[in-house]
Formats: structure tokens, C-alpha cells, sequence
């Protein structure tokens, strides 16, 4: 057993292997790499938890809008990574030489 998959075993008690293979079954992620499958795990736990902590699981539509506002969240995160990353290269590519 690798150190990912050991990692995996100890993320958190309440994880069972029926959850986590739900997960991996809904995810299609069987073939993935452990690598991966870590990382699929260790984000449901964030995802998770953030639900939790705001009371997603008292009330349906208050967890619809913790999901949408989460969602928006990632979208503007990787947005303006994606900004910065075409600033960046295009500082390189157009940046005059000396």
C-alpha cells in the first residue's frame, strides 16, 4: 500500500468504504491514479465540511445555495488564475528585449 493510500485510510473516521466507493463510482475515477483519487476524497471532505458549517444539512434549499455559492467561488478562483497565467505569458511573449 502506497503512502497516498495509507493517507486515504486515515483522512477521517467518519469516511466509510461504501462512501468512498459511492464516490469513486459516481466519479468514474475506478482507473484513476491514487494521486487522484486523493484528491477527489480530500476535496468532497472540504466540500463537505464547508456544507456543514453554514448548516447546509438543516435545510434543502439553504444546501442548493451553499452548492451554488461554491460553485460560483471555484469558477472566480480558477477565472482569475487563468487571468494571471495569460497576463503572465503575454508579459513574456510581448515584452520588449533590451
Amino acid at each position: 500500500m502506497s503512502d497516498i493510500e495509507e493517507m486515504l485510510r486515515r483522512i477521517d473516521d467518519r469516511t466509510t468504504l461504501l462512501w468512498y466507493d459511492r464516490l469513486m463510482e459516481k466519479t468514474g475515477m475506478y482507473e484513476a491514479s491514487a494521486l487522484d483519487k486523493a484528491a477527489v476524497i480530500i476535496g468532497a471532505n472540504i466540500f463537505a465540511r464547508f456544507m456543514l458549517k453554514f448548516g447546509g444539512d438543516k435545510h434543502p434549499l439553504r444546501a442548493f445555495f451553499l452548492s451554488l455559492l461554491a460553485m460560483f467561488g471555484l469558477f472566480i478562483a480558477v477565472g482569475l488564475m487563468f487571468a494571471v497565467a495569460c497576463f503572465a505569458l503575454a508579459a513574456l511573449i510581448f515584452h520588449p528585449m533590451p
